[in-house]
């Protein structure tokens, strides 16, 4: 993949967020479980790989080009980026639930990351959730 991210370290990443979930499990934390809960152990990871070149809800800087108006720009949850900060990681995270939206949401976070990977980053989409939750998702006519 790159200097910045490769298969192992994507796979590290994922193991760890999956650990950090087991365990807030096991301390009866499920309740709490969702996309933003998610955030701690995948910044946790980050950080302790890239440092200062770790960003959160970083400005989406293919879609901030071309949309106008009020309001906030389009943001990547997470970003690692260089010093001339170019991003060199993009990372996007879905807590997979009963949202009636979510299949529309998922394919928007892909379109949102290929564009990143278009431009040269490496993106990882994280998708977390129970496993009925994924069954449901993955069994649905909407996403064969």
């Amino acid at each position: 993949m790159s200097k910045y991210f490769s298969a192992t370290r994507a796979r590290k990443l994922l193991e760890a967020t999956a650990a950090w979930l087991h365990f807030e499990k096991m301390c009866y934390r499920e309740p709490l479980f969702g996309e933003r809960y998610m955030s701690y152990p995948i910044g946790q990871f980050l950080n302790a790989r890239f440092g200062n070149k770790v960003r959160s809800e970083h400005v989406h800087p293919a879609l901030a080009r071309v949309i106008e108006g009020s309001g906030g720009k389009p943001k990547i949850d997470f970003a690692v980026v260089d010093d001339n900060e170019q991003m060199k990681i993009a990372i996007e995270t879905k807590w997979v639930s009963g949202s009636s939206t979510l299949a529309r949401d998922i394919v928007r976070d892909i379109i949102r990351l290929e564009l990143l990977a278009h431009e040269g980053a490496k993106a990882l989409l994280v998708l977390a959730g129970c496993n009925r939750d994924m069954n449901y998702l993955f069994a649905r006519s909407s996403l064969r």
